[in-house]
């Protein structure tokens, strides 16, 4: 009798809170490692380009122009590795499908709000280019979600074009920045002509992102209406 008693005062023991709390985080460890080890390296060299986006735009907000540089090439690199990386070793995965395209737009959007914040960029033209991947994703999660209709969606010729903009006044938008601050006093450049240019590009891509915004809006009513809904 008392050696069963002792038995269960050691089963009791063992599931006291610390061994309970101790029991838990060894499985967290093990379930993130289970996890980790699932991933592929194409989709770490995504998730990669999601830490070299922050260090870019610190690096450039303090004027280290040439680190900043090396950085922002280091990422776009990222972004060509890892779609040579899944298609030569057969490492295309869900995840990574949707990371790329997101670390994309974490790209975008990080530079946006930088050269807004130094005045290079209007802020209309910034919350524009929000507003609409707001209202897109947003749309997209409503339709697909709630209403349970089956989305297939390719990029049109317009959101190409759109992007390639945005690309673009991105570019310009910081080579005004380095050459307003004195940091291409060698080359020579005419501000005046870049900040001409700069406008001239930024109209382009604030009118294609309009343009597309009502596209996906009339893409998003005729899902609503003729879309096919899951069961």
């Amino acid at each position: 009798m008392d050696s069963r008693l002792h038995g269960n005062d050691r089963g009791i023991k063992y599931f006291s809170l610390p061994n309970l709390l101790y029991s838990s985080e060894y499985l967290i460890y093990l379930l993130i490692f289970m996890a980790i080890r699932r991933i592929t390296a194409a989709t770490w060299i995504t998730i990669s380009r999601f830490f070299l986006v922050p260090i870019f735009i610190y690096l450039f907000a303090i004027k280290h122009y040439q680190a900043s540089i090396i950085v922002l090439i280091t990422a776009c690199l990222t972004d060509m590795l890892d779609g040579f990386v899944a298609r030569k070793f057969n490492q295309r995965t869900r995840l990574g499908s949707m990371l790329d395209p997101l670390a994309d737009k974490f790209l975008m959007l990080l530079s946006l709000l930088c050269l807004t914040y130094l005045g290079s960029i209007p802020q209309s033209f910034t919350w524009l280019v929000i507003g609409r991947d707001v209202g897109i994703v947003f749309g997209a999660g409503v339709l697909s979600v709630i209403l349970k209709i089956r989305l297939y969606y390719k990029p049109t010729l317009l959101s190409k074009l759109a992007t390639t903009s945005q690309i673009g006044v991105l570019i310009i938008s910081f080579l005004e920045v380095m050459v307003s601050r004195g940091a291409l006093s060698e080359m020579e450049l005419n501000l005046g002509l870049i900040q001409n240019f700069q406008d001239d590009v930024l109209l382009i891509a604030a009118s294609l992102t309009l343009i597309t915004a009502m596209q996906y809006g009339y893409m998003g009513y005729k899902f609503l209406r003729f879309g096919e809904r899951r069961k």
